[in-house]
């Protein structure tokens, strides 16, 4: 263990002066006046925390984009043969932002057509152990959401089968 006795060294270096020889230490592997570690295992940490942050809260980030289902949505929804409910497209986006970015990031419900996304939500359930009653919502929210979004954007619904 390097002795607590530092002084300024030659070349951005430490040495121990109180235990006999000089000797000096690279700086990276020596402990700063502000913390016990030394520097290489702060920045090991720094980045252990970015990771984590990513890992761990992947959905934040995209959150912006997977907008809160309203009355229009439902209404969407209706439009296009789904009996849904604003309850249910809440319990869909939910599901969808905590399950989905569980395992990777999230897409944006315009990314696919509204057709498109009950195969895809198909896919993915056996690998998120989702529910019969959890798949119909988060199916039901991206489908209603992917309608709304390209109605407000005055693209195609998708109401007809993609091609």
């Amino acid at each position: 263990m390097p002795c607590p006795h530092w002084a300024s060294g030659v070349n951005g270096r430490f040495a121990c002066h109180l235990s006999g020889p000089v000797l000096y230490f690279p700086t990276k592997f020596m402990r700063s006046p502000t913390s016990p570690y030394p520097l290489s295992m702060r920045r090991a940490a720094a980045l252990g925390l970015a990771l984590a942050c990513v890992l761990i809260f992947p959905g934040c980030s995209m959150s912006k984009y997977i907008p809160a289902p309203t009355e229009r949505d439902v209404a969407v929804a209706g439009r296009l043969g789904l009996a849904t409910s604003l309850e249910t497209l809440a319990l869909g986006r939910k599901l969808y932002v905590r399950r989905c970015s569980s395992c990777h990031s999230l897409r944006k419900p315009t990314q696919l057509l509204p057709l498109e996304w009950p195969e895809m939500v198909k896919r993915m359930a056996t690998n998120a152990n989702l529910k019969p009653d959890q798949q119909l919502a988060i199916t039901h929210y991206l489908v209603a959401i992917s309608a709304s979004l390209r109605e407000n954007a005055g693209g195609d619904s998708g109401s007809d089968s993609p091609k």
